[in-house]
Parts: C-alpha cells; structure tokens; sequence
C-alpha cells in the first residue's frame, strides 16, 4: 500500500474542504517525504521512521525548522 500515494489522493480529494495554505503546506510535506523515500508502504510508518525522517529534514540544506514535522 503506498502511503505517498493515498496521502495525495487524500490532498486532491479534500480541497474545498482545506484552506490553499494548509494543502500547500501538506503538500510540501507530501514533497519531501516522497524524496526521503519513494515507494513508502503505510507498513514501514512507525515512530523509528519518523525520528528518521525528523533527523534527514534537519540535515537538508534550506529546510526551515518550521517546515520539518511535529
């Protein structure tokens, strides 16, 4: 099951029900998750990949802190 890909549809399914700025930042989000890991399988979300991923956000050139997940 990818979750790249059902997080988006779920982006593209619920649009008027989001203000532009939430699904922007969503999407952002959305963008450098699938960077970080393409293919990712809802199976492989757990809180090890997070701290992962929360550490690989830190490390890249020109994310701001405020961009990275909470």
């Amino acid at each position: 099951f990818d979750f790249c890909a059902f997080i988006q549809k779920e982006i593209r399914e619920n649009k008027g029900g989001r203000h532009y700025n939430t699904l922007r930042s969503l999407q952002c989000k959305l963008d450098k998750l699938k960077k970080y890991r393409p293919g990712l399988t809802i199976a492989e979300v757990d809180y090890q990949f997070e701290r992962d991923f929360k550490k690989w956000l830190q490390s890249q050139p020109g994310i701001k802190e405020e961009s990275t997940i909470d």
